[in-house]
């Protein structure tokens, strides 16, 4: 298992972290290994990820597991234009809402 902890889009503000995003995608398929990226990026999540874990604020704990309806490859431009790719954020965002604060009290 390969863990990374990274936004990209920080790295290549002119492509977003496309390119840097692509690299990584490429070294999963051809390397066959378990990668667990954490990011604050809806996108990248988005993009890179088979299942998002969205987290509670402090203390972290995973509040719930969402499954990405997307297939594979996911070009940024054919991902971006999938209506589950709407849905999909949408859902993350509401999730992150709801996400309780460390006296447990959703934000």
């Amino acid at each position: 298992m390969q863990a990374l902890r990274h936004q990209y889009a920080q790295d290549d503000r002119r492509t977003g972290g496309l390119r840097l995003q692509d690299e990584l995608l490429d070294l999963w398929r051809d390397s066959g290994k378990t990668v667990l990226f954490v990011t604050h990026s809806l996108d990248e999540a988005a993009r890179l990820a088979d299942r998002v874990l969205v987290m509670t604020t402090a203390p972290g704990r995973i509040k719930t597991e969402v499954a990405v309806p997307l297939s594979r490859p996911r070009g940024y431009r054919e991902v971006r234009r999938d209506a589950n790719y709407g849905m999909l954020t949408a859902r993350l965002w509401g999730e992150l809402e709801r996400a309780p604060d460390e006296d447990g009290a959703p934000r």
